[in-house]
């Protein structure tokens, strides 16, 4: 699913059985939190809660790091993608909307407002006054800051593409 529907991530180069354990030890993690929407007993979105820093180095393998180095060798600026996502991933130690993804056919039908009310539901219960995600796209930057007072707390600009850094703040209520 990560891979059909965020084909521009870097996890995306990477291959199915990082990915896999990944998303396994994200399930294990107890600072990790994945809401899942099924429908007809199939995913088809989810999101990842996080309370710290995720460590995406410690879970790559042989197999999944020469599948990522020969995908870069064919698209070279993704390099550059890597160092934002491992620069932002120390600097961000705090609540985050790590990986959200709903399934193509599913999108503009409300299931992402969903989740989005779940996380910040989910925020409030741990009493957080913050909480970041990382995206390069623009309309959902937008939509963000437009729909649920976000901010850009910080912009990116690496080969041509931008990144934001967004803040959702929560009331104490």
């Amino acid at each position: 699913m990560h891979v059909t529907n965020l084909p521009d991530s870097i996890l995306s180069l990477t291959s199915y059985s990082y990915l896999r354990n990944l998303y396994i030890s994200f399930i294990q993690n107890k600072n990790k939190t994945i809401r899942i929407i099924k429908k007809d007993g199939k995913i088809i979105a989810f999101y990842v809660f996080s309370m710290g820093k995720t460590s995406y180095i410690s879970k790559l393998n042989i197999s999944s790091f020469i599948n990522l180095f020969l995908n870069i060798l064919q698209n070279p600026k993704f390099i550059i993608e890597i160092f934002i996502q491992l620069y932002l991933s120390l600097k961000i130690n705090s609540f985050e909307l790590e990986h959200i993804i709903i399934k193509k056919k599913f999108r503009g039908l409300g299931i992402g407002k969903k989740l989005i009310k779940d996380f910040i539901m989910l925020n409030k219960q741990y009493k957080s006054k913050a909480a970041f995600t990382l995206t390069s796209n623009e309309r959902l930057t937008k939509h963000y800051i437009d729909n649920y007072s976000c901010i850009i707390n910080k912009e990116y600009r690496f080969n041509n593409k931008k990144f934001y850094l967004i803040k959702f703040k929560f009331n104490k209520n």
